[in-house]
């Protein structure tokens, strides 16, 4: 049997990229004024988020299941490779991955919507 390839599931999430959006960044925001900011946590897992929404974008447009691999990688480098001096830090890198990750989303929605 073969498998299926149906970018409907993951396009799906561009849909919900917006309200998904809102709340991870209100989340963010109330977890950076409750804890110490980790600017450098920040930028980091803001950026992974992004690259994993691009490589799984990429997937998504049929471009090739090694894109799938990376993109569900990048939140493992991000979590090996950023150095997360506390809990909160780490609370605040989850969402700022998963902010990167609704933000891109959003912007591809606009300019999907655009074209």
């Amino acid at each position: 049997m073969a498998v299926q390839r149906t970018p409907q599931v993951g396009l799906s999430l561009v849909n919900k990229a917006p309200a998904a959006l809102a709340v991870t960044f209100t989340l963010l925001v109330m977890a950076l004024l409750l804890s110490t900011l980790h600017v450098n946590v920040l930028a980091y897992a803001g950026f992974s988020g992004v690259l994993c929404g691009a490589l799984l974008l990429a997937y998504w447009l049929g471009k090739g299941g090694m894109f799938f691999v990376l993109g569900i990688l990048a939140p493992l480098v991000s979590v090996i490779a950023i150095d997360i001096p506390s809990f909160t830090s780490l609370f605040q890198l989850i969402l700022a991955f998963f902010s990167g990750f609704w933000l891109l989303l959003c912007v591809f929605k606009l300019v999907r919507s655009k074209a």
